[in-house]
């Protein structure tokens, strides 16, 4: 999407992820006039070799690169979900959030594109291209070099909602 605000007069209205990441950047509290914004959108059924493209190629955009990559678990964790209970989606969501909590970028990237449109994961194809880009930037974090730590972890409307946060092992 480049950089600058998206939306606006005239401007195509961005998926509601990248407005809202806009809208927490837009509230950090960033030293001068901040680093440069770019934003990216991955379609929820795109296949994993185009998810790792795109993880690819964000990974590649500076010589320091921060991600904030936004996608729902299930939407299958209760009888109220949007897509009804499923018994399966409990045990993926806690395998997300394993993954997640835990860097464990080589669970991410071999996530199942049937299995997860199975269980409403709107996420899955985020993760993956979260996935290659924390991977391409450095072989030691696909090897473990980066360190993970699980934020939040709910699902107040039948739907999967996870944070975590990624740093670099050695900047712990």
């Amino acid at each position: 999407m480049g950089r600058g605000r998206p939306g606006g007069p005239g401007r195509p209205r961005p998926p509601l992820s990248l407005t809202v990441g806009r809208w927490l950047l837009d509230r950090a509290d960033l030293p001068g006039p901040g680093p440069a914004v770019r934003f990216e959108a991955v379609a929820i059924d795109a296949p994993p070799d185009e998810c790792a493209a795109l993880g690819a190629k964000i990974a590649r955009a500076g010589d320091r690169v921060a991600v904030l990559a936004m996608g729902d678990g299930s939407a299958r964790l209760t009888e109220k979900s949007p897509g009804y209970l499923h018994p399966a989606a409990a045990p993926y969501d806690e395998m997300l959030a394993d993954a997640l909590g835990n860097a464990r970028v080589d669970r991410l990237a071999v996530l199942d594109p049937a299995e997860a449109a199975d269980l409403w994961v709107a996420g899955r194809a985020v993760f993956q291209a979260l996935a290659a880009a924390a991977g391409a930037r450095d072989e030691s974090i696909a090897a473990g070099g980066l360190r993970g730590e699980l934020l939040y972890q709910d699902a107040p409307y039948g739907v999967g909602y996870l944070v975590a946060r990624w740093s670099a092992a050695d900047a712990a």
